[in-house]
């Protein structure tokens, strides 16, 4: 049987926190029953959930927060430096395994429709997944493409990274190609994306903050976001595919 990688006890734990909010509204119910749908010996699934907790463990009393961090230890994680990491040697071996699922074309189309669905029935939650959906292409990347991280990095340096190991930093267009600038522009804009993705997540998406929850996230802007996440990914993974990998690339 595989190792679990998560137990239900540490979700159990996470929707109480959010349903004993003084803001706890609608918004927050329909995150508990997504929660509540994790499949926690899906790698992906439980890395979503974990950069959740992250964040809602940024925010919480010492009191709370060192219940939390008791039952991640108990569970061979540690939260530290803003991000949940597994620390025991087994935690980390079947996590490694549990997230090494190859991105293809199958799984980015089966996202972007789980995406658009939730667009109607939970604007909130699809932006949250959107940002998720990006941070997953990254780290996949530079995994296939053997390139080393921490663990630690944020959105927008996994972003530089994985833009820096496909060759699509603006210093990689060279001034004689047919419209230089107006590539390098372009290129320049895909950070523009993952930024404008990201600080929406943290004002409207679950796990962020709860201000968001109150005022929604109107469909079409929601689907704005989706769908510039659905075409920045299929847009890195087809440059993925036909782009070489350097012999033993590493974080610079």
């Amino acid at each position: 049987m595989a190792t679990e990688l998560l137990s239900y006890r540490l979700i159990s734990m996470l929707q109480d926190y959010l349903l004993a909010q003084p803001d706890c509204d609608k918004g927050t119910e329909l995150q508990c029953g997504s929660l509540q749908r994790t499949d926690r010996n899906d790698g992906r699934e439980v890395q979503i959930f974990l950069e959740s907790l992250a964040w809602d463990m940024s925010k919480m009393e010492p009191v709370i927060f060192n219940r939390f961090q008791d039952q991640l230890v108990n569970e061979g994680y540690l939260y530290q430096d803003g991000h949940i990491v597994p620390v025991t040697a087994s935690k980390r071996l079947a996590y490694s395994k549990a997230i090494a699922v190859t991105l293809d074309a199958a799984y980015i189309h089966a996202q972007i429709e789980r995406l658009e669905a939730s667009v109607v029935k939970d604007p909130d939650l699809a932006i949250g997944t959107a940002k998720e959906f990006v941070e997953t292409c990254f780290k996949t990347i530079l995994q296939e493409r053997a390139i080393v991280v921490s663990g630690k990095e944020d959105i927008f340096e996994l972003s530089r990274m994985t833009s820096q190991s496909l060759q699509l930093l603006p210093k990689d267009v060279p001034a004689s190609a047919r419209g230089a600038d107006s590539i390098k522009r372009v290129l320049s804009n895909l950070v523009m994306i993952v930024q404008g993705v990201t600080e929406l997540r943290n004002l409207y998406g679950t796990g962020h903050g709860k201000e968001g929850r109150k005022s929604g996230l109107k469909q079409r802007l929601a689907q704005l976001v989706v769908g510039a996440a659905a075409t920045l990914v299929t847009f890195l993974y087809q440059t993925h595919l036909e782009t070489p990998c350097k012999p033993r690339e590493e974080n610079p």
